[in-house]
């Protein structure tokens, strides 16, 4: 970022008394390219982009945001960006667990039952 750049966000924001010094410094450190740590950033999967590595559709995804399995992403206004990766990959790993059945019948040519499965 150029100084004369810096300058002018300094000048414009001094007269916005909401805005703190503590919150200005962050703002410049963002903008220089700086992050104090990951933690501060929300990495963000769009909605397609979640649908398509979940392999769902765009209705099942909404269904997971309202139930509270994926947590949506807003920016500056009413309408969300998409998904945060931290949810994302805490749907995506959940514990499976198959039991599985006995063989039965083998001898009559019927096919085993499926493995039955419980998402814990």
């Amino acid at each position: 970022m150029k100084p004369e750049t810096e300058t002018a966000i300094r000048s414009i924001v001094m007269y916005d008394s909401e805005i703190t010094r503590e919150n200005l410094e962050r703002a410049i450190d963002i903008l220089r390219g700086k992050v104090s740590s990951d933690e501060d950033l929300i990495h963000t999967i769009r909605f397609n982009d979640a649908v398509e590595l979940l392999k769902v559709s765009r209705r099942t995804l909404t269904y997971y945001i309202d139930h509270g399995y994926l947590d949506k992403v807003y920016g500056c206004g009413e309408r969300a960006l998409g998904v945060t990766r931290e949810s994302l990959l805490r749907f995506m790993n959940r514990r499976v667990v198959k039991r599985s059945t006995r063989y039965q019948n083998l001898k009559r040519g019927r096919p085993p039952k499926a493995p039955m499965v419980t998402v814990m």
